[in-house]
């Protein structure tokens, strides 16, 4: 029986040509290393953590509007006994170990900790092509049309950060309104941001600002 030859799927290339028809590669600096699952578990509880507000507040039967007056007498009704009906198990009555409105300790992470999280994750999707470069011409229209040819070679029907820089407002502000995308500064992107997504795009502007942010901290982590 003749075997039907298969050809491997195509990678998407994470590289982007230059105007000047060079290419762009990933730095292995950032997108090339190693870190322990430990770390990056971490760092995602710290920020998970951090992120929760915890304002709710239920009240107790102490602090219920209400009367307190005994609802019947103790003995002779043949019903359970009972006091006032701010008891929690009254409608209306207070909330037995609801949230108290009083927000835990905030945890900290140091600036080389969240560097070499960071790296790790965009390493780790780097490794399964989930990482791209995009090259926005510097004089494209403002409209959203002309932003998406800039991204067209790419999957947009899952998650995706888009990582930019400041410079770049009439490639930006189009897609700002794209159901799954997600926009990020370079200066300040963190794990968070990166984990909940399928995919991620750097502008090449922010590709070399997301390297000079982090190349001093992971090279700090590495000496000590």
């Amino acid at each position: 029986m003749a075997t039907k030859k298969t050809t491997p799927a195509k990678k998407r290339s994470t590289a982007v040509k230059k105007e000047t028809g060079g290419a762009i590669k990933l730095d292995p600096t950032i997108f090339n290393i190693s870190v322990s699952d430990k770390l990056i578990s971490q760092a995602l509880h710290v920020y998970r953590t951090n992120v929760h507000q915890e304002t709710s507040k239920a009240k107790t039967r102490g602090e219920v509007v209400g009367t307190t007056k005994k609802i019947y007498r103790q003995k002779g009704t043949g019903g359970a006994r009972h006091g006032a009906r701010s008891a929690p198990i009254f409608v209306g009555g207070g909330v037995a170990h609801g949230p108290k409105g009083i927000k835990a300790q905030r945890m900290r992470l140091n600036q080389k900790m969240k560097a070499k999280a960071l790296a790790g994750v965009l390493s780790l999707m780097a490794k399964d092509n989930r990482v791209s470069l995009v090259n926005p011409p510097s004089n494209l229209d403002h409209s959203l049309k002309e932003s998406l040819k800039v991204l067209s070679s790419l999957n947009l029907d899952q998650s995706t950060l888009l990582v930019y820089f400041q410079d770049q407002p009439q490639f930006l502000r189009p897609l700002s309104n794209l159901k799954n995308l997600k926009l990020a500064s370079a200066a300040n992107l963190n794990l968070y941001q990166v984990a909940k997504v399928n995919q991620v795009v750097l502008t090449t502007s922010a590709h070399q600002s997301l390297v000079n942010r982090l190349t001093p901290l992971l090279e700090k982590s590495a000496r000590s």
